[in-house]
């Protein structure tokens, strides 16, 4: 099973909680399943579910627990990136092909140092990104270099 959470780490109150939160995404909507129930997420909690979107957010809590448990830990930028990739391995959608040669591999590393987002895709990436930008983050973040 892969499943990965993301080091976003967005200060947000959810539900009454002012936490710090990440995104949880997996390979198959079945492994992103296991794993939620395996950290006690409801599955109401899944957003967008069927879509190339598909996560859960989650505490810096549970996002410790989850990496305990097998996940395995990606910078925030390339969360979208994953996610649109395991949704072409799924449906063969035709949209992100190939774009991050050697991702996967660097992700098996300890010392992953991930490839930069290349021009195009980051193009195609404006709305998450916007949204992002929008966001107060603290100096030094690794996520502010792929917002400029």
């Amino acid at each position: 099973m892969t499943v990965y959470v993301d080091d976003m780490h967005m200060p947000a109150v959810v539900a009454g909680l002012n936490r710090s939160w990440s995104h949880m995404i997996a390979d198959t909507p079945e492994e992103l399943g296991v794993m939620a129930r395996r950290l006690r997420l409801k599955e109401a909690w899944r957003q967008y579910p069927g879509t190339w979107k598909e996560h859960f957010d989650v505490t810096d809590a549970v996002r410790e627990q989850a990496l305990q448990q097998g996940a395995v830990a990606i910078s925030a930028p390339h969360t979208p990136i994953m996610q649109m990739r395991a949704y072409e391995r799924r449906y063969s959608a035709q949209f992100v092909s190939d774009l991050l040669p050697g991702l996967e591999e660097a992700l098996t590393t300890d010392t992953a140092e991930l490839p930069p987002l290349p021009p195009g895709l980051k193009a195609s990436l404006d709305r998450v990104t916007t949204s992002w930008a929008r966001l107060s983050w603290p100096e030094g973040h690794p996520i502010i270099a792929y917002l400029q």
